[in-house]
């Protein structure tokens, strides 16, 4: 049987006392090797159409996100997308 998603802030709640902090990343289109079978025209779209900021993220940018809450350990129960803006887009 599938285990339920448990979403970040509720496991942050549970785990607060213990000082365990939870939080979430969700990059969005992310330039890597797993994307290579994407042809010129779907990263095309991507750019023009979905990425309101007109350009594909990189690992860096994901990287430099992920160190953000770790150097805070006041940041809890929170998910953070990395996405461009894409997640303004689907309302």
């Amino acid at each position: 049987m599938p285990r339920p998603r448990v979403c970040a802030a509720a496991l942050a709640r549970e785990l607060a006392g213990d000082n365990v902090r939870v939080n979430c990343v969700s990059p969005g289109i992310i330039r890597a090797p797993f994307q290579n079978f994407l042809t010129a025209e779907q990263v095309r779209n991507n750019i023009e159409n979905r990425i309101p900021l007109r350009r594909e993220g990189r690992p860096e940018d994901v990287a430099e996100a992920i160190a953000a809450p770790i150097a805070n350990d006041f940041i809890t129960g929170e998910n953070l997308a990395i996405d461009g803006g894409m997640k303004m887009r689907i309302v």
